[in-house]
């Protein structure tokens, strides 16, 4: 929808003329490449362009490309030029010089949008000599709960970050989190790709321990006990619980989805306050791996005993941790203390000092700066769901186009339009099937901003998607009905895997972690079988290479198809590992999966992996961009491994062009893998998807480490020459043992960084990547390859990398527990 809109006529004319009656009058658009001349105005020089015809399809280009109309036949011309400006802020001005010269009333920026005067100097900028830096890309601040003033704005804003404040007291409509429309317009923003980093800051009023230190004041309507609310509240208290928690929650949502856009965020409440303890928060601080950083105010130039926290994705904010060594004297204390007209005196502290403002921009500013980073067209692939988009002929209709999109998904349609046309265009839909008696399912007609399909809910207004509350219900009682029992059965766990599996596309991160729930449902509950010490000889031979029973040892009652997992308890996995047990004169004790039984029992992962989807189900529903992100296209990347014996080798590279390659090149021996706890085979070579897989899994650590702020909410277009790996990657999921510990890293790295890999198989394309993998460390290398372009990237690096909750300093003390799994 466009927001502006230059109309030009050459004469004047009837309002109506049948477009067919021109003749050519197509549109010239400057191009390097082009063959046809267009002399530029007061001016000799000629220009060289592409003529394009606008006469069956509108045409969009950039406003700053030179254009023109081509001569034509047929009378008087109408040229209708549409703009959108998505960003009035960041906008380039060049841009908008050049849309000021065509004559574009272009918009005054608003109060609410800070826009710095003067860019930052390129010494400023992050020192990048690897990716080519083709020009300086602006990213937006966005500071939810920002306050009257600011503060943190100003200081970004003083450092040349363009910002966007939010808070009610600005603006009592349009930046009212609580208004749908304004919490839906920020999500919007937030998806879209331009925020950097988010932060929120949002009242904690309701959430304060210093309200059970007053007696005279209103109740507190929340206890530590009680963190969601006192069971005995009345309407009024009811009512203040319910907003100030939708407040937070709204905040929390727009940090998510601006953190799953690629950005870094933060969140800021008081060391101690009771929104810590609500289970939407202790969500939000594992999902992005929080930092709990305290900061004392006399750290920050405020001699008063009060302490800020914030939960920041950003390591370097770790600079603004502190703990105060003053004695408790030297400080004024605020707890509970009210001021003459009876205010809190810890209200006053609200705003953030200067100096707290100064060192968060200084260690924030930095990651505002992109890097041009070449984008793939959006294709099929940019949609979550398979989209026919019909336009109306232009055959028929000339001069009337209704952009819109229809989706199809089975005998389900969803129609994407307008809001000013959609209802008359459902109608005449609606009436064409009544007149051709075509069946409708008037049950699922629906109509607004947010629309369930297919099991979803599409919030149309901020481009989201979530889950309704009945599908969490749903997840909540199967986990339950698998979780409390001691063992399970094969159809329960059958059924919530397929519903996770249909879930998991909310987090597709997750999809690896499934094989422990496979595994489970294909390992039946073990049986004990008392084994004499002469038959043991004869258990090889009676076992496949999967140690499943092809006979029953004589004596020993195990049934044929059971599985051995262990022996003398000495867990077993290959045929190989029989070795292990060294019978004595006693009875050996056999554990056997029978596959008569029906029961299961879940492992440690399984249960951990289900208590992940009992606290998210029961946190309520989470937005999740609609947009899948755009393709990073470099000139090339690739990886591969080599196996040969017990060593193990793995290299690959990006290259972004103008000569600028990154590079990596590790070697490892099978008992690297063994002292990690992962069970790979003797010879590497039977287990090369697995390390194929872990190139890939390099390669994805090494472009993070180009990007500045180490998160880009990218795809990136890899080469493999591993079928296996390829398939395994693209799907995200394995249940091989152990391709499947693999891909649980990688997707864990991909969940922090925003990268997601989409590998092609191209044998024998890759050459330079197979000459990294075998590089011996030592030997001289093509001119191409420089070592200080080379990345280390050593297997602890590769294998252990942070995803937990950490407090900084690590002696504060805090009041309540964060999450620790």
């Amino acid at each position: 929808m466009f927001g502006n809109s230059k109309v030009g006529l050459t004469a004047i004319t009837q309002m109506y003329q049948e477009s067919c009656r021109f003749l050519n009058g197509e549109l010239w658009l400057a191009d390097p490449a082009g063959e046809v001349m267009m002399p530029l105005p007061h001016s000799t020089e000629l220009v060289p362009g592409r003529v394009v015809s606008s006469h069956d399809n509108p045409v969009s280009f950039p406003c700053e490309q030179l254009h023109a109309t081509m001569p034509w036949e047929g009378g008087t011309r109408w040229a209708i030029t549409a703009y959108s400006v998505p960003g009035l802020e960041v906008m380039a001005p060049a841009a908008r010089a050049a849309l000021v010269d065509l004559g574009f009333p272009l918009p005054v920026a608003s109060d609410g949008v800070l826009v710095p005067s003067v860019p930052p100097s390129p010494s400023e900028q992050p020192a990048l000599n690897v990716v080519p830096t083709e020009g300086w890309q602006m990213q937006v601040f966005l500071d939810v709960c920002s306050g009257a003033c600011a503060p943190l704005s100003e200081a970004m804003l003083q450092r040349g970050v363009s910002c966007l404040p939010i808070d009610i007291i600005r603006d009592s409509v349009m930046q009212d989190l609580l208004n749908d429309s304004a919490f839906h317009a920020l999500l919007r923003v937030a998806s879209s790709g331009i925020v950097k980093f988010a932060h929120a800051s949002p009242i904690c009023l309701e959430f304060s321990r210093l309200k059970t230190l007053d007696g005279d004041g209103p109740r507190p309507i929340r206890t530590e006990d009680y963190p969601e609310g006192l069971p005995d509240l009345s309407a009024e208290e009811q009512a203040r619980l319910h907003t100030s928690k939708l407040l937070l929650t709204r905040c929390l949502a727009i940090l998510e989805v601006a953190f799953a856009a690629g950005a870094h965020v933060s969140l800021e409440q008081p060391r101690n306050a009771l929104s810590w303890l609500l289970r939407e928060v202790q969500a939000f601080l594992r999902l992005v791996s929080a930092d709990l950083v305290v900061i004392p105010a006399c750290s920050v130039g405020v001699s008063l005993h009060k302490h800020w926290l914030l939960a920041s994705s950003w390591r370097p904010l770790q600079s603004l941790a502190a703990t105060c060594a003053h004695a408790y004297s030297e400080h004024f204390d605020i707890r509970g203390v009210r001021d003459a007209d009876g205010n809190w005196l810890s209200k006053s502290t609200a705003e953030f000092p200067r100096e707290l403002c100064e060192k968060f921009a200084d260690a924030v500013s930095r990651i505002c700066f992109g890097i041009f980073v070449r984008l793939g067209c959006h294709g099929w692939q940019s949609i979550m769901f398979p989209c026919a988009c019909a336009s109306m002929s232009w055959k028929i209709v000339r001069i009337l186009w209704v952009a819109h999109a229809l989706f199809a998904y089975v005998d389900d349609f969803f129609l994407i339009q307008n809001k000013g046309v959609i209802e008359l265009c459902s109608s005449l839909i609606l009436a064409f099937c009544a007149c051709f008696s075509v069946p409708i399912s008037w049950a699922k007609l629906q109509l607004g901003l947010t629309v369930r399909w297919i099991g979803w809910n599409f919030h149309l207004g901020s481009c989201t998607f979530s889950l309704p509350e009945d599908k969490l219900a749903k997840i909540l009682h199967m986990c339950l009905a698998v979780l409390k029992p001691k063992t399970t059965s094969k159809k329960e766990l059958e059924s919530l895997i397929g519903l996770l599996h249909w879930v998991i596309q909310i987090v597709p991160h997750l999809k690896p972690w499934l094989s422990c729930l496979y595994e489970d449902m294909a390992r039946p509950l073990a049986t004990s079988f008392s084994l004499n010490p002469g038959v043991w000889a004869a258990v090889p031979s009676a076992l496949d290479d999967k140690l499943v029973f092809t006979s029953s040892p004589a004596g020993s009652g195990i049934p044929v198809g059971g599985k051995l997992l262990s022996a003398k308890h000495v867990e077993l996995r290959r045929k190989s590992d029989l070795r292990l047990v060294q019978p004595s004169g006693k009875r050996l004790w056999l554990r056997v999966a029978d596959p008569r039984t029906s029961k299961r029992r879940l492992s440690a992962l399984s249960k951990a992996f289900l208590q992940f989807w009992l606290r998210w189900a029961m946190s309520g529903p989470t937005f999740r961009m609609l947009r899948s992100p755009p393709a990073m296209s470099p000139q090339m990347a690739a990886a591969d491994a080599m196996a040969q014996g017990d060593k193990i080798g793995i290299g690959g590279f990006a290259s972004f062009g103008e000569g600028h390659n990154i590079w990596f090149s590790e070697r490892f021996a099978v008992a690297d893998f063994l002292d990690l706890g992962v069970l790979v085979q003797a010879a590497a070579e039977r287990d090369i998807t697995s390390y194929e897989t872990l190139a890939q899994h390099a390669l994805l650590m090494l472009v993070a480490t180009a990007i500045p702020s180490g998160r880009l909410c990218v795809r990136l277009q890899t080469l493999s020459d591993n079928t296996g790996a390829e398939s395994s990657i693209n799907k995200m999921f394995s249940t091989t043992y152990p391709v499947c510990l693999f891909l649980q890293k990688m997707a864990t790295f991909s969940a922090l960084s925003g990268i997601a890999l989409e590998v092609g198989h191209v044998p024998g394309a890759n050459d330079q990547a197979d000459f990294l993998s075998r590089w011996d460390g030592v030997s001289a290398l093509p001119a191409e390859w420089q070592l200080s372009h080379r990345v280390d990237l050593p297997l602890s690096r590769l294998w252990h990398f942070r995803t937990d909750v950490r407090v900084w300093p690590a002696d504060a003390t805090l009041l309540w527990d964060p999450p620790r799994d």
